[in-house]
């Protein structure tokens, strides 16, 4: 599935958009430490096109979502954590780029209902793909290379994880993440076994992320 760019949304010019994110800056008021770092211009954008560049309902949008960050720290989740959860490769950060240069997360966690448990507006950015359908053959093309793509999703390549390998490329992201946030951390070294014996942390409330 892919999210498309939902069909009724306001139109309006990038001068006008650039207004609107100064405006619900403004809205927001005064942000420090690691709020200051989570709203980029392109974090305020993505809040505003969530409500239809309703600066009000996107202010709120994105306060509830400070307060979530402040109470559960996110940033602060290492993968050694959570390696237990990736263990059989149900989902992952594949290998590869889409045609824009976008990062590709792969799903395989038997999900054929799961347009039932999506908020009506988020279902109407969610596009879902069918190998014997011609119009869902012609979306992956023009989204993904052939090459690149797994067979399973009508590509030419081979789907193969490894979560060792990926437990590395995540150790590293845990540096990046260190790094970006203020924290000088190293890499916590992952082994199968330890993911096997660790025990599963309780789950945290999803966040009011925009959609």
């Amino acid at each position: 599935m892919f999210r498309r760019k939902q069909q009724n949304v306001q139109e309006i010019d990038p001068a006008q958009r650039d207004a609107k994110v100064n405006e619900l800056r403004t809205a927001l008021g005064p942000l420090s430490g690691r709020k200051a770092k989570y709203c980029t211009d392109g974090c305020l954008r993505r809040y505003l096109e969530a409500r239809n560049w309703n600066v009000d309902k996107a202010a709120k949008m994105l306060e509830e979502t400070l307060k979530w960050r402040a109470t559960y720290k996110p940033e602060q989740t290492r993968w050694h954590e959570i390696a237990h959860e990736g263990e059989t490769g149900k989902v992952f950060r594949a290998n590869f780029r889409d045609r824009a240069g976008r990062t590709v997360l792969i799903m395989r966690p038997g999900m054929q209902a799961v347009k039932y448990f999506l908020d009506p507006k988020t279902s109407q950015k969610v596009k879902f793909v069918y190998p014997n359908k011609k119009e869902s053959v012609e979306l992956m093309s023009s989204l993904f290379d052939a090459d690149n793509l797994p067979k399973e999703f009508g590509g030419k390549a081979t789907l193969q994880y490894d979560h060792d390998e990926f437990s590395r490329l995540m150790a590293q992201d845990d540096v990046r993440t260190a790094k970006f946030w203020g924290s000088d951390e190293k890499p916590v070294p992952i082994s199968s076994s330890l993911a096997v014996n660790q025990v599963a942390p309780e789950p945290l409330p999803l966040a009011p992320a925009a959609s």
